[in-house]
């Protein structure tokens, strides 16, 4: 436990890339992987990570990054995206998900189910954004 603190206490802000320096796929890969298994609420998992690695992309997105060069320079840039949508359909799915993956009857995962279609059909758009990050 304490090597992970520290690795998270550990920070650095970037003013400039080394372009020679390249991310590999194994590394990229775990960046998904860490994502992936983020705790999030109710275990909805309402985020997705985009992997650009497209210099064209990435000089677009600079204006748009309050001018921050880093989005250019980086070899690759990683976008978190927000489901702002979370409704009936979409907790079905997860369920639906759960069920398979965790072979957990609909028994246990309904009554549960149920009570987050219920709380998020009474949400609005900037309530639902506001929870999922």
């Amino acid at each position: 436990m304490g090597d992970s603190l520290e690795r998270l206490e550990w920070r650095y802000a970037v003013k400039k890339f080394d372009s020679d320096a390249i991310l590999t796929k194994k590394q990229i890969d775990g960046l998904i992987r860490a994502s992936n298994l983020t705790a999030t609420s109710y275990g909805l998992q309402p985020i997705r990570l985009v992997v650009l690695n497209n210099k064209e992309i990435q000089n677009a997105l600079v204006p748009h990054s309050y001018g921050q060069k880093q989005v250019a320079q980086a070899s690759h840039v990683l976008v978190i995206c927000i489901e702002t949508r979370i409704d009936k359909k979409y907790i079905t799915q997860y369920f639906e998900r759960v069920k398979t993956i965790r072979g957990t009857s609909d028994q246990i995962l309904t009554p549960f189910k149920n009570h987050l279609v219920k709380n998020f059909e009474e949400k609005h758009t900037e309530e639902t954004r506001q929870w999922a990050t």
